[in-house]
This record gives structure tokens, C-alpha cells and sequence, in this order.
């Protein structure tokens, strides 16, 4: 039953130190639980940069190798010898060159008269506008 209380009487309050403890433990285990999260979240965010930046070596020793295999293989030495050596290839003799010189065409592309003014301009002045 209730108990009605009077003027001059004093009922205590209730002990509120258990949700006092339970307050401050909450706080210090979210604390500590922020503080290992950052934690591993900062290991994995290292083990990540280091992963990357060893992909990046490789790549860039890769990107070095092919550049030094691209020029051994572009070498216009090496280049002769595969012509001669297995393609059979060889340098024609004087006699078998033929030089094809045409008219210059003119600047318009459209028809007979670009054709007729490259047989008025000079050469080097027509190739020169090409």
C-alpha cells in the first residue's frame, strides 16, 4: 500500500549507483571497442598500401623489362639479321630499283583541275602544300 507522506517527512530516494556503474562500464567497454576497431581497421589499411604499393613495383619492373626487350628487338641490326636470316630477305641490286616519280596534285580534290594545276606548279611547291 502506498504510505502518503506528511509535511516534514522524508522518504529516501533510491540507490542509483548500480545504473551509475553500468553507465560508466558501458562507456569504457564503447571506448575500448572504438579503440580496436581503429585499430584493425588501421592494420588493414596498411597491410592494403603495402600490397598495393608492391603491385606497383612489380608492374613497374615489368613496364622496365619489356622497354629494354622492346629495344633489343626494335634494333635495326637485329632487325637486318632476321630479314636476311630467316626471311631470306636481301638489299636489291642498282638495277633493280625503279624510281616512280608522278605529277604533284594540286590543292582542290575534286576533279580534272587539281590534276592540271600540279602540271603548273612547281614540284616543290606543290609537295610542299601535301
Amino acid at each position: 500500500m502506498s504510505k502518503y507522506l506528511h509535511r516534514g517527512e522524508y522518504q529516501p530516494g533510491r540507490n542509483k549507483t548500480g545504473w551509475l556503474i553500468a553507465a560508466i562500464s558501458l562507456a569504457f567497454f564503447a571506448v575500448l571497442f572504438c579503440y580496436v576497431w581503429q585499430k584493425i581497421y588501421l592494420a588493414r589499411q596498411v597491410a592494403a598500401i603495402e600490397y598495393y604499393q608492391e603491385a606497383n613495383r612489380r608492374i613497374s619492373d615489368r613496364v622496365k623489362m619489356l622497354t629494354v626487350e622492346k629495344q633489343q628487338l626494335s634494333f635495326r641490326g637485329r632487325i637486318e639479321q632476321v630479314a636476311m636470316g630467316s626471311l631470306g630477305l636481301v638489299y636489291p641490286e642498282k638495277s633493280q630499283i625503279v624510281a616512280m616519280i608522278q605529277p604533284p596534285k594540286g590543292r582542290d580534290k575534286t576533279g580534272w583541275s587539281s590534276n592540271l594545276a600540279g602540271v603548273f606548279n612547281p614540284a616543290s611547291t606543290a609537295w610542299g602544300q601535301q
